[in-house]
C-alpha cells in the first residue's frame, strides 16, 4: 500500500500548520525562542548538531508527506531535537549571564564595571534564569497532564471484558486497532 506523495497540497499546508501548532504547543513560544538559540549555539558540536538537524528534518519530512491519520506520531524525532536544542539554549544564556566566556589570550581584556556587577552578579542572576526555566517547563507539563492522563479511562477494560465475554473457552485472541 503506497502512502507516500498521497496528500495533497492543501492537506500539506493543513499538516504543515499541524506540525507549527504541535511545536507550540509542546515548547510555547518562550521554548521555540530557546530551542532556536540553542541549535544556532549546536554548530560548535558538529556532530551532535548534524544528528539532531537530520534526525528533525528526516521525520519532518516523513510525517508531512507519509499520509496516515497518526502521522503526528512521526513529530516525537523533532521534539526530542528540539528538547535538546532547548538544553543548549538555556546553558548558552546561562553562560552569557553569568559571565562566563572563552579565557584564550585573545579574549583578556580590560575590567569595566559591567565585568564587576556581572562578576558579583551574573551567577545568582544566572541561577535565577536556571530556576525560571525550569518553573516554566514544569508549568508546561502541569498544563497537559490532564490531557495525557488515562487513569480514568476505563475503554481498555471495556473492551477487554467485552471480548473475554464472546470467546471460546481456551480461545487465543489476536485484535487490531
Amino acid at each position: 500500500q503506497n502512502r507516500s506523495f498521497a496528500l495533497t497540497w492543501a492537506g500539506l499546508a493543513i499538516r504543515l500548520q499541524s506540525a507549527a501548532a504541535h511545536q507550540l504547543d509542546q515548547f510555547g513560544v518562550f521554548g521555540l525562542i530557546l530551542s532556536m538559540l540553542g541549535l544556532f549555539l549546536i554548530f560548535r558540536r558538529p556532530l551532535l548538531s548534524r544528528a539532531t538537524l537530520w534526525i528533525a528534518a528526516a521525520f519532518f519530512v516523513f510525517a508531512l508527506i507519509y499520509s496516515t491519520d497518526d502521522s503526528y506520531l512521526y513529530l516525537i524525532p523533532l521534539v526530542l531535537s528540539f528538547a535538546i536544542w532547548l538544553g543548549f539554549g538555556v546553558d548558552g544564556l546561562m553562560r552569557t549571564i553569568s559571565g562566563q566566556r572563552d579565557e584564550s589570550p585573545s579574549s583578556q581584556r580590560e575590567s569595566t564595571m559591567h565585568d564587576l556587577l556581572r562578576a558579583r552578579y551574573g551567577k545568582r542572576l544566572s541561577l535565577a534564569f536556571g530556576l525560571f526555566v525550569m518553573i516554566y517547563l514544569f508549568i508546561l507539563a502541569a498544563f497537559h497532564f490532564p490531557s495525557v492522563d488515562a487513569s480514568h479511562d476505563g475503554r481498555a477494560e471495556q473492551f477487554g471484558t467485552m471480548a473475554m465475554a464472546q470467546m471460546p473457552a481456551d480461545a487465543v485472541f489476536f485484535a487490531k486497532g
